[in-house]
């Protein structure tokens, strides 16, 4: 309805709200329409407008003059209204305010009234301009159904570092993997002890210390010699979770297109090869993990656009043979 060259807000203003206000109850309505209209108060909550010429702009319920809704600042005198969803258009007649108002019978309503006279003045239309739509949570994006869709079924909790790994070029079942990673559920040898399934959680690689996700990622001498060997900026002993969000401060602008695959790619690494030691107890030298790493990134640029496959292909040359 915001659109006033929409096919569809046009019929449905002829069908329903030919000589009444948008927003006014209706007698004869279909079950869409009712299912329909019964959004315009989210649709209103969700948003604030700014004014062009004020057509699909409600006076009283929709933000646009103030942080909140005129009804609401002025409840007095909006008890006072005749047109409850009178657009802003429909108030200015020749260039002058001219509020619907029912005679005022409190003092509170013509105190109120004063402010908001105060407030109009100085406050003019542009027919000529359309009304604009933005989201009060962001006002640089606009209004957007897709955006009404995300918030409505949003849990609660954003994950930079799980949006990091799944809007990477690594394989499902990688992606997967270092997302277990960053919740801290991948079955290493502290949880496996834990659960009673193994007697010790000592590292697989014998370095004296427990093996958590974290020791495995980026505290273990072996994944720390890994991650230097690479030549990538690194923080010894940094949770799964930063290598996604914080780190990425350290990453040359260059990489910083391709990172989240490329941590993807050295914690699946270094996943196999500690797999391969415990299983098969066959110990990956650190060069050959490299190695796995460089083939394993070269092999995912396949995925890639072309301005992300150019930044891969300059890190994997950067990495030692």
């Amino acid at each position: 309805m915001s659109n006033q060259n929409s096919s569809w807000a046009a019929w449905v203003k002829k069908a329903h709200y030919s000589n009444k206000d948008f927003g006014d109850s209706l007698k004869k309505t279909s079950a869409i329409w009712k299912q329909i209209s019964s959004y315009i108060a989210l649709y209103r909550d969700l948003t604030s407008v700014n004014v062009g010429g004020g057509d699909t702009v409600s006076f009283w319920h929709d933000t646009w003059l103030t942080k909140g809704t005129l009804s609401s600042l002025f409840p007095a005198l909006f008890s006072h209204a005749l047109r409850l969803n009178i657009s802003v258009r429909d108030c200015v007649n020749n260039g002058l305010w001219e509020i619907p108002l029912r005679y005022l019978t409190s003092a509170r309503a013509t105190c109120e009234l004063h402010d908001l006279t105060l407030m109009l003045n100085g406050c003019h239309l542009s027919p000529d301009t359309s009304d604009l739509r933005i989201w009060r949570l962001d006002h640089s994006q606009p209004f957007s159904v897709r955006g009404v869709y995300q918030l409505t079924n949003f849990g609660g909790i954003l994950d930079n570092a799980s949006m990091a790994v799944w809007q990477s070029f690594a394989p499902k079942k990688c992606k997967f993997f270092a997302w277990l990673m960053i919740k801290g559920r991948i079955k290493v040898r502290t949880t496996l002890h834990l659960q009673g399934v193994i007697d010790s959680d000592a590292c697989p690689f014998e370095c004296g210390n427990s093996e958590s996700v974290r020791h495995l990622a980026t505290s273990c001498p072996r994944a720390i010699h890994i991650w230097q060997s690479l030549g990538l900026p690194f923080q010894a002993g940094c949770d799964v979770h930063d290598i996604f969000t914080s780190v990425k401060d350290l990453i040359p602008s260059a990489w910083l297109h391709v990172w989240d695959t490329v941590a993807v790619t050295i914690l699946w690494n270094l996943w196999l090869g500690r797999n391969r030691k415990v299983f098969d107890n066959i110990r990956y030298t650190v060069p050959m993990v490299v190695q796995q790493c460089r083939d394993t990134l070269k092999l995912w640029t396949v995925r890639m656009t072309k301005m992300e496959k150019q930044a891969a292909q300059l890190l994997i040359e950067s990495w030692p043979d």
